[in-house]
């Protein structure tokens, strides 16, 4: 396994995948202006691949999980990130959701929409979106997946290069699966 420490995920890593949370949307006339942290949020947890570094926290990111790197010529670690976050009073989870997104164009500028579609994820309604785009020269996919409990959203954000994502999206569906909420 691989140590967080000796080979950090990339700022911009963690910054695309705070963008892919309500964090993107900031801005003084933003209703999620600044992204509020829960004070007591509930425990949520995931199961990573064996092989995958894991960090566990208590604030803002409660796991980032980072594959192992596939070879020499493998520059990017598929990575997945959960957050949780508390919904602002006074937004209906559709326009939390909407507000979200609005700010994820907002950080990252440029993408494309692959696809948006509303589920549930252990029996909790969910919205999955995926997005492309490009950073540090990397052709990127990310897969989303907002999941509301009770007043609280986690996001689960997992992300590949666009090459490599239809072999980690049933990896990255697994560990939204494993959701497991406290």
């Amino acid at each position: 396994m691989r140590s967080l420490v000796a080979q950090p995920v990339p700022l911009s890593l963690i910054f695309v995948a705070a963008a892919l949370s309500s964090l993107g949307c900031g801005g003084d006339d933003d209703p999620l202006s600044p992204a509020v942290a829960v004070t007591n949020p509930v425990t949520v947890d995931v199961v990573l691949p064996e092989d995958w570094a894991r960090e566990q926290g208590t604030g803002l990111f409660r796991v980032i999980g980072i594959s192992s790197l596939e070879g020499n010529n493998d520059t990017f670690a598929e990575n997945v990130n959960v957050l949780v976050e508390l919904i602002p009073s006074g937004l209906t989870w559709e326009s939390y959701l909407d507000a979200s997104f609005d700010g994820v164009r907002r950080v990252i500028g440029d993408l494309t929409l692959v696809e948006m579609s509303d589920l549930k994820v252990t029996g909790f309604p969910a919205r999955r979106t995926i997005i492309d785009y490009t950073r540090d020269n990397h052709e990127i996919r990310a897969m989303q997946y907002a999941i509301k409990v009770g007043s609280e959203a986690c996001i689960i954000t997992g992300t590949a290069t666009q090459q490599t994502f239809g072999r980690y999206r049933p990896i990255f569906e697994e560990i939204v699966a494993s959701l497991s909420v406290e």
